[in-house]
């Protein structure tokens, strides 16, 4: 029997409080790529056009006209909340034709809200097993009470269009206390021995 050789998308997720302990750790295989995806990937592939979901719900067809770095964007800088790492307290069950998350926690400083740090993309690494990079953002609780975050999602910035790419509803929730800050990565890995 030959090696197995498997893309996977997995999310790490941990709570840090204001001394730098790590209170909660969450991990778990993501498994939701959305219709966008799959449509842009197609269209790129393709060297056409793609017709997707705008996260406010409206169609759009962006053009491959323009360079692929601005259709694939993800770094998306501080304060940014409408693409790079999203996070949401909706539990609505995950389907493909998800355009935004059910109910995003947005970006600023108040209750019920998160400092939403820039979105980090780091470089590939390969270990000699496989090939793996992380997309890394991380929530600040700058309020006085506990933000519990139930998803997770990633958007692209593309042909200035902000477009959700995966969202996952997390197994458990997370809370994120007053005063700590939130880490999620999403770790793209490809096994080749």
């Amino acid at each position: 029997m030959g090696k197995k050789h498997e893309l996977e998308v997995w999310i790490e997720a941990e709570v840090i409080d204001k001394s730098g302990k790590v209170i909660q750790r969450h991990r778990q295989k993501s498994r939701t790529w959305v219709r966008n995806w799959i449509v842009m990937l197609n269209r790129f592939m393709k060297n056409s056009g793609a017709s997707v979901t705008k996260q406010d719900g409206t169609g759009i067809s962006i053009s491959y006209s323009i360079a692929i770095g601005t259709m694939l964007k993800v770094n998306a800088g501080a304060g940014i909340d409408t693409w790079g790492i999203l996070v949401g307290s909706g539990t609505t069950p995950y389907s493909p034709d998800d355009y935004a998350l059910a109910n995003k926690i947005p970006n600023g400083t108040g209750d019920g809200q998160l400092s939403y740090g820039a979105t980090q993309v780091f470089d590939v690494v390969d270990d000699g097993t496989s090939l793996s990079f992380k997309i890394v953002r991380t929530f600040s609780n700058e309020g006085s009470v506990n933000v519990t975050v139930n998803e997770v999602g990633l958007a692209v910035y593309a042909n200035g269009y902000n477009i959700l790419v995966a969202r996952d509803v997390l197994s458990s929730s997370i809370s994120v206390p007053a005063g700590s800050s939130l880490v999620i990565r999403y770790i793209v890995k490809l096994t080749y021995a």
